[in-house]
């Protein structure tokens, strides 16, 4: 299952399987549901959502950086929504919360309204600070919800777009394990019509052997955190990926830090957070990604305009 915040009247996107908050929903007519733009995609990652209190006591450092963290989120959103094309969807990658209490995950839920009464959808995947099922438990309270179970009680669904496939992982706490990397390797090889992007939280960790076929396609600002970490199974994980040529990139988060790279043609983009960096140099934001034939093209929305990573545009091409 996915988690998906839908609004009401763009239930077309519940196909699949998903878990539907339509609480927040506003109603659009034909005419604005027809606005939007099907190869534009909002990208976000670890907002890390928490009320300042529950830092409480904590090193100043922690503190002053808590205060960021809602305000960095809303500020998304804004963005999102000022966008001069209306996306397709929001994809949150993982860490949507610190502590994954219900108070958390309802303040992340108001956070993110806004997107939602724009009419754009918003879909999930857990992060190690993520509680699966407060989670679930807490978006079950809006009207019209709905939760089915995909791949062994993980939070996982396809999303299907013109011009490529979605596919949403759960590796939370840190694993995939056999039973969702096979589910992907269905999954992927039942739609292969098109490109396939897949969103999984955790970095990749691969074996020294696959890392040295890494190019590197954009540098991150601060040092690189290297390839560590991160998925416990990534090489199971990257046989399945690795093995498809119709699987063109990979979106993953964790590492707070902007930075992409390519191993046998696939794309890894490390996604910048929305809530903070571990390092200073790097920036703060979120991404766009749109779907062109035959590639894609990748934009930093940075929150520092000032920062060299603000408004970088990669073409990403698939061949």
């Amino acid at each position: 299952m996915s988690i998906h915040l839908i609004p009401s009247s763009r239930r077309r996107f519940l196909a699949g399987g998903v878990v539907a908050l339509s609480g927040f929903a506003a109603r659009r007519s034909v005419a604005q549901e027809s606005a939007s733009d099907p190869h534009l995609w909002a990208l976000l990652a670890d907002p890390h959502v928490a009320p300042e209190s529950a830092f409480r006591g904590k090193e100043r450092r922690i503190v002053e950086r808590a205060k960021r963290l809602v305000p960095n989120l809303e500020a998304a959103c804004r963005g999102v929504v000022a966008l001069k094309s209306r996306p397709a969807g929001v994809l949150v990658n993982g860490d949507c919360v610190e502590f994954g209490t219900a108070e958390e995950y309802d303040l992340f839920l108001k956070s993110i309204s806004g997107i939602v009464r724009a009419g754009v959808p918003v879909r999930l995947t857990p992060g190690n600070h993520d509680d699966r099922s407060r989670l679930l438990e807490r978006a079950s309270r809006a009207p019209g919800v709905e939760a089915r179970s995909e791949a062994a009680d993980r939070i996982v669904s396809v999303v299907p777009s013109a011009r490529a496939n979605w596919f949403l992982l759960d590796s939370q706490p840190g694993t995939l394990e056999r039973s969702q990397i096979d589910w992907l390797a269905k999954a992927l090889d039942a739609h292969a019509d098109r490109p396939a992007l897949v969103m999984v939280h955790h970095n990749i960790n691969p074996s020294l052997e696959v890392g040295k076929r890494a190019k590197t396609i954009l540098r991150s600002a601060a040092p690189y955190h290297q390839l560590s970490g991160g998925l416990t199974d990534t090489d199971e994980f990257l046989k399945v990926v690795l093995g498809r040529r119709h699987v063109k990139a990979v979106f993953t988060a964790h590492k707070h830090q902007l930075r992409i790279h390519r191993i046998d043609g696939v794309y890894f983009v490390f996604q910048p957070a929305v809530g903070f960096p571990f390092a200073e140099p790097d920036a703060t934001g979120w991404l766009t990604l749109r779907l062109l034939e035959g590639g894609a093209a990748l934009e930093m929305h940075a929150f520092d305009s000032r920062h060299a990573h603000a408004g970088v545009r990669l073409d990403l091409p698939w061949s």
